[in-house]
C-alpha cells in the first residue's frame, strides 16, 4: 500500500476553457489540499496509463501488451522530459518530479507488467527494412531468372537479396507482457506510479488531506479514473458554452474557424451530456457552474463535498464574473447568435 493512498485525489474536467485552471488553484489554495502543478495527462492520454490498463486486462494480446507498455515507457522516458516538443510542449516535467525519480519509478512500474523482455524483431515497428523491400522489388524480374537457373544448375535457389526476413541483424528489445486476470492488482500498481509521481508536490504540505488534479478530460473519463482511484471526488465544470466558444478562439489546440469550434464542443457536449446523466447521482461526482462559484453559497457546497474546511482557503484566488463573461463584450452579435444556436441543446440541458 502507497504511503498516500488513504488522501483524496481530486479530479477536475470539462471542456477546455471552462475554468478547471482556477477551479483547481482556488481548491489548492485550502490549507489542506494541494495543487499539482500542470495538467499530469500521462494518466488518460493517448498511449498513457489508461490504454495501458486496457491492454494487459480487457484488450490482452501478446502485441497489445508489448506495444501499449513500450508506448508508455517512451511516452514517460522521452516524451514528458522534452517541454520543447509535441506531445508535452511547454509542460514542466521538472515542476512535478526529478528525472532521476521518475526513471526509478517508471522502472519499478514495468518490471511489476512484465515478465522480462527478449531480443527480436518486432513486426509491429515503424518498417526498418524499407530501403531493402524496395530493392526486392526493382530486382524481382531478375530474382526470378537467377532462381530457377541456379536451381537448375546447382540444385538450390539464389537471389540478388535474401528474401529471408530471420536473417535480417537488427533486433529490438522486446516485453513479455502480463496478463492481468486481477484487474485490482494492475489497478494498484499503476496507482502507485501516480502517487510516485506527485510525491514532491504531496510532500510540499505536511497537513495534505487531498491533492487536485485539472486535465480537462478527466471527466470524459471518469469511469478509468473511478477504478484507479475508487476514493476520488470528481467535479465536472460548466461555463456557459458561449464563452467557451469564444475563449477558444486564441488557443492553438482549437480551429480558428467559429463553425469547427462549434463542431468540435458540440460533440464534446453530447459526450458531457451522457457522463452527467449517468453519474449525476453518484455520491462522488460533482457539477458545477463555473459562474455559480462567484458565489460563496456554491463555494461552501463545493467544500461540503470535498470534505474541506471552507474556512481554510487562503482568498488569494479569485473566481470573478467579469473575467469569465468579458465575451459578452467582446463577441461579434452575428458570432454569439450562431453559436447560442448551434450549442443550444447544451446550453438548455444545462440550464443556461
Amino acid at each position: 500500500m502507497h504511503k498516500y493512498e488513504n488522501l483524496t485525489p481530486i479530479f477536475i474536467g470539462g471542456t477546455g476553457r471552462s475554468g478547471t485552471t482556477v477551479l483547481s488553484q482556488f481548491i489548492g489554495s485550502n490549507d489542506h489540499a494541494v495543487k499539482i502543478p500542470v495538467e499530469s495527462r500521462f494518466i488518460i492520454d493517448k498511449d498513457g496509463l489508461i490504454d495501458l490498463y486496457a491492454a494487459l486486462s480487457n484488450n490482452y494480446s501478446m502485441d497489445q501488451g508489448r506495444m501499449a507498455i513500450r508506448a508508455f515507457e517512451e511516452k514517460v522516458s522521452k516524451q514528458m522530459s522534452n517541454p520543447y516538443k509535441a506531445p508535452y510542449l511547454g509542460w514542466n516535467r521538472s515542476g512535478l518530479i526529478k528525472s532521476s525519480t521518475l526513471t526509478k519509478s517508471l522502472k519499478i512500474l514495468i518490471s511489476n507488467l512484465a515478465l522480462g523482455t527478449f531480443e527480436g524483431l518486432d513486426f509491429h515497428s515503424p518498417d526498418k527494412f524499407s530501403y531493402k523491400h524496395y530493392l526486392r522489388r526493382t530486382f524481382s524480374p531478375l530474382n526470378r531468372v537467377l532462381s530457377k537457373l541456379s536451381y537448375l544448375t546447382k540444385g538450390e535457389r539464389m537471389s540478388v537479396l535474401d528474401n529471408s526476413i530471420e536473417k535480417e541483424t537488427l533486433r529490438e528489445t522486446i516485453f513479455i507482457p502480463k496478463y492481468f486476470q486481477d484487474r485490482q492488482e494492475l489497478l494498484q500498481y499503476l496507482k502507485a506510479f501516480v502517487l510516485d509521481v506527485f510525491t514532491n508536490v504531496i510532500e510540499q504540505d505536511g497537513v495534505t488531506k487531498a491533492w487536485c488534479e485539472d486535465t480537462p478530460g478527466n471527466i470524459l473519463n471518469i469511469a478509468f479514473l473511478q477504478k484507479l482511484f475508487p476514493n476520488g471526488k470528481y467535479i465536472h465544470v460548466m461555463r456557459h458554452p458561449v464563452g467557451v466558444v469564444h475563449s477558444m478562439e486564441q488557443m492553438v489546440w482549437a480551429p480558428k474557424n467559429l463553425e469547427q469550434r462549434c463542431d468540435l464542443l458540440s460533440e464534446l457536449y453530447k459526450r458531457l451530456i451522457d457522463i452527467h446523466e449517468k453519474y449525476k447521482f453518484h455520491n462522488n461526482y460533482f457539477f458545477v457552474k463555473l459562474e455559480d462559484l462567484a458565489g460563496e453559497e456554491k463555494k461552501n457546497e463545493l467544500s461540503k463535498f470535498l470534505e474541506l474546511d471552507e474556512t481554510k482557503y487562503s482568498g488569494s484566488i479569485s473566481i470573478d464574473t467579469n473575467k469569465m463573461n468579458y465575451y459578452l463584450d467582446k463577441m461579434e452579435k452575428s458570432d454569439m447568435e450562431y453559436a447560442s444556436d448551434r450549442l443550444k441543446f447544451a446550453i438548455d440541458f444545462f440550464d443556461y
